[in-house]
């Protein structure tokens, strides 16, 4: 119901163009981190809603690391050096991960809504 709700709120703002390498490196990580708090609070509270929560973190975080290669593709950036920013990425936001979350969820959302 959530992921619902979610889904047809963010449906109904404007199309985003393509996402820049940082821009999709960002959202993979934000989608990781609210995957895993998801799959936490899943395991505490089993329920269908709680399963369908964690499938649209992970379809969010799968499109977002879609559009990470692909920007790194555009803008010249190899795989690897991809994969190692956003490595990085998530070692520097680790232990403010609800503060990156709180601040970049909603951007993240809105450009990655389709996915849901």
């Amino acid at each position: 119901m959530i992921a619902a709700a979610l889904a047809l709120s963010l449906s109904l703002s404007a199309p985003q163009s393509a996402p820049t390498h940082q821009e999709a490196l960002t959202g993979t990580g934000v989608f990781l981190f609210a995957g895993l708090v998801m799959a936490q609070q899943a395991e505490q509270n089993p329920s269908p809603e709680a399963d369908e929560t964690v499938e649209v973190a992970a379809r969010l975080m799968k499109a977002a690391d879609d559009d990470r290669l692909a920007a790194a593709t555009r803008e010249g950036v190899t795989t690897d050096q991809s994969g190692e920013a956003l490595t990085a990425w998530i070692q520097a936001n680790l232990e403010t991960a609800q503060e990156t979350m709180g601040r970049e969820l909603d951007p993240c959302l809105s450009r990655y809504a389709s996915a849901i």
